[in-house]
């Protein structure tokens, strides 16, 4: 972007928020305390927006998700343990529900 529409972007931004995002000395401009968490806020929100089209695009995958399951309880002990484990190892990231009769416990990988 040329200087003169980006200095008169950054003017009309100062003006909305009603402080000053830059220190001018001459042809130098410096960031203001109020500049600095600007610039934090919009690292931030640009590093939210990855990982929310990222997390997007892992639904659209099918690779993340909530998995629930309803067992008995001596089903529950000896055979889900090992087949959650593999899961585990082959998904990048998962929610499961277990419940026993009327017992159900939510666990994040």
């Amino acid at each position: 972007m040329a200087q003169p529409p980006l200095s008169q972007q950054l003017k009309l931004m100062e003006q909305e928020l009603g402080v000053q995002l830059v220190e001018r000395t001459g042809r130098t401009l410096r960031l203001t305390e109020a500049g600095r968490s600007l610039q934090l806020r919009a690292e931030q929100i640009v590093s939210l927006m990855d990982s929310t089209v990222s997390e997007m695009a892992e639904h659209h995958k099918g690779v993340r998700g909530t998995i629930s399951i309803g067992t008995v309880e001596s089903a529950g002990v000896a055979l889900l343990p090992e087949r959650i484990d593999l899961f585990i190892i082959a998904s990048l990231w998962s929610i499961f529900s277990y419940g026993e009769g009327t017992h159900i416990t939510s666990c994040s990988f």
